[in-house]
């Protein structure tokens, strides 16, 4: 939020289990009630798997808006995705997304060391909490 706010761009928070199951924020400014609702909507359940095709969909239509045109993606996965992650079509629209429009799509890898099908889908894979120690963190094993 805060880079896309330097930036002078928006930023939209969009979660996803199915094609169905989209949840959003809308745009999420940079200042204290943008964080609150950004704090409320990352309080949700988020379960139910991922539908990448569906997630990927939602998002290329939404960058095709005049609000968002300037915005980059950013998807956060445990990498448990199918691989191919999703059809021929939808990668060579996504493709000339990031031609036309300068798009990066960025990953956050959740406890994993490495995702090939997202990293098929990232410009740039970013992981979260590798060799991250559980244990540790809870206080050690009981």
């Amino acid at each position: 939020v805060s880079a896309a706010h330097k930036q002078g761009r928006n930023c939209r928070v969009v979660a996803f289990s199915t094609e169905q199951g989209v949840m959003e924020a809308d745009v999420i400014k940079a200042d204290a009630g943008g964080l609150q609702r950004l704090l409320d909507f990352l309080s949700h359940s988020f379960g139910g798997g991922t539908d990448v095709f569906g997630a990927l969909k939602f998002a290329m239509k939404t960058l095709d808006s005049e609000i968002m045109a300037a915005a980059d993606l950013l998807m956060i996965s445990d990498g448990e995705i199918p691989d191919p992650p999703v059809s021929e079509e939808i990668m060579e629209s996504l493709d000339c997304l990031k031609l036309r429009q300068v798009v990066e799509v960025h990953g956050i890898l959740v406890g994993k060391r490495e995702s090939k099908p997202l990293s098929r889908l990232c410009t740039k894979i970013h992981n979260f909490l590798v060799g991250h120690d559980t244990l540790a963190a809870i206080g050690g094993a009981y």
